[in-house]
């Protein structure tokens, strides 16, 4: 067996497990806190979007704008 096929193994199966176990805590907690929960998420993915929009639209912009930062010297003795 080569490495690469069990490096690929590894990783689906630890995609698997965290898939899995995300579901379980999502479906644990919708039932707990019933609509308050697609509330709360909504809410999430509004500010996610916002947050994406302003980066695309001003942050990039600003960042590239900006000169690069030369490595600074050591300090002098």
């Amino acid at each position: 067996m080569n490495d690469a096929a069990r490096q690929r193994r590894e990783v689906i199966v630890v995609f698997v497990i965290a898939f899995l176990l995300g579901s379980g805590i999502f479906l644990g907690l919708l039932v707990l806190l019933g609509s308050f929960l697609i509330s709360v998420l909504a809410a999430l993915g509004v500010l996610f979007v916002l947050g994406l929009f302003h980066y695309f639209f001003w942050g990039r912009a600003m960042g590239e704008a900006l000169p690069a930062r030369r490595p600074q010297e050591p300090p002098r003795r």
